[in-house]
This record gives structure tokens, C-alpha cells and sequence, in this order.
């Protein structure tokens, strides 16, 4: 039964795995796709990807262990091991936006504005199919749910405390959702002010983005 159980688990983690990666593989391409299609510098979209890589996942990993310190053995095992333990999505838009700012500072891009707006649809997109990856793990921890359990939005779970079987709120498929309308909006807002509208001004979808966003999970985390 042991081995049974370590081979689901290791099947679980690979879907979970996959999903996140594939997530993260839509963001950038769509961001790369954004971008130069505007600007056309695609020094920029590289340095973009070169530093933001690392420091995004620098700080989603400083920020799950300060949040999470009880989970790993100390903070240089956290910062060293990057084979356990998780990472918190807001520090990658740390590591984004810090990049960003390093970009402009350094005149690699002309305009944050334009940069940060291409980031955020590409981000709403890589949150979309990220968050599906939570269907194989037991991440997906929403409110327990005592009716309405043949709904899709309720998943079976098996209580870590009583080992019974409960019933839960599917948390990140309602964020999967969420993101994914914001994307389509986002990106339909941004095509259409850029290419219609001269007096556009850069970093508007990043503020629609921030705002939207932000209060959708207030409510789905809170």
C-alpha cells in the first residue's frame, strides 16, 4: 500500500508540476509576443526574461518562507534546497516588477509603462493554466462544504486531521477562472487602445490589472 500511495503521490506532483511550468511557459511567450510586436526591441524582452527569471524566483521563495518558516528547517535550507517547500506567486511579481524598473533605470526599455502592461496580460494568462496544477496537489484547500458537493467547484479530499473523506471549495479553479476573464479583457482593452488610440497612455492596464486583481483575491483568498 506504501508504494502504491508513493506512486500516486509522484504522479500527482509531475501533473502539478507540468501545469505550473506549462503556465509559466504561456506567460512568457505571450509576454515575448507582446512586446516586440510593439516595440520590437527584443534586447529588452531578453533582459526581461534573463533577470526576472531569478529574481522572481528569489523572492517567491523568501517570501513563502517568511510566511512559512515553520515548514522548512531554517532560512539557508529554504534559499539552498529549491527541491522542497513552495513558492508564493506575489513574489514573482516582485521579481517582475523590480526588473522592470531596473530595465528602465538602465535604458534598456523606453517606457515602463509599456513593459509592465505587457507583463500583466501575460501574467493573467500564466496565472490561468498555473492554477490548474492545484487539481493535482492538495494545495486547493478552500472552505469546507457540507451541501452542494456534486457541484464541479467542490472536490473530494482527504482530511490530513480525521483521515475521513471532506468536501471543498475549489479555490483555485474559481482564481483560474478569474484570471482567465481578466486576460481576455486585458488583452482585448490593450489591442484596441494601442493600435486606435494615439492618446494611450502606457501602464493604464497595469493599474486595471493591479486594482481587478488584487480584489479578486481578497474575496477567493480571504
Amino acid at each position: 500500500m506504501e508504494q502504491i500511495a508513493f506512486i500516486y503521490d509522484s504522479h500527482i506532483l509531475h501533473w502539478s508540476f507540468l501545469m505550473v511550468a506549462l503556465g509559466a511557459a504561456v506567460a512568457v511567450c505571450l509576454f515575448i509576443w507582446l512586446y516586440t510586436r510593439q516595440t520590437e526591441n527584443w534586447q529588452g524582452a531578453g533582459w526581461m526574461l534573463l533577470l526576472g527569471a531569478p529574481l522572481s524566483i528569489f523572492f517567491s521563495r523568501l517570501i513563502h518562507w517568511y510566511c512559512r518558516y515553520a515548514s522548512y528547517s531554517g532560512f539557508q535550507a529554504a534559499m539552498t534546497d529549491f527541491s522542497t517547500g513552495g513558492y508564493a506567486l506575489v513574489g514573482v511579481f516582485a521579481g517582475c516588477l523590480l526588473t522592470a524598473c531596473i530595465l528602465r533605470l538602465t535604458r534598456r526599455v523606453s517606457s515602463l509603462g509599456q513593459l509592465v502592461d505587457c507583463l500583466c496580460i501575460a501574467g493573467a494568462a500564466g496565472i490561468a493554466v498555473g492554477r490548474l496544477g492545484s487539481f493535482f496537489n492538495a494545495d486547493d484547500r478552500g472552505m469546507l462544504l457540507t451541501e452542494y458537493t456534486r457541484l464541479p467547484v467542490a472536490y473530494s479530499t482527504i482530511s490530513p486531521i480525521t483521515g475521513l473523506e471532506e468536501y471543498r471549495l475549489a479555490t483555485f479553479l474559481l482564481q483560474c477562472f478569474c484570471a482567465a476573464i481578466l486576460f481576455f479583457a486585458l488583452l482585448h482593452f490593450y489591442v484596441k487602445q494601442v493600435e486606435k488610440n494615439p492618446n494611450y497612455r502606457n501602464g493604464d492596464v497595469f493599474w486595471i490589472f493591479m486594482v481587478i486583481y488584487s480584489a479578486s483575491q481578497a474575496v477567493l483568498d480571504s
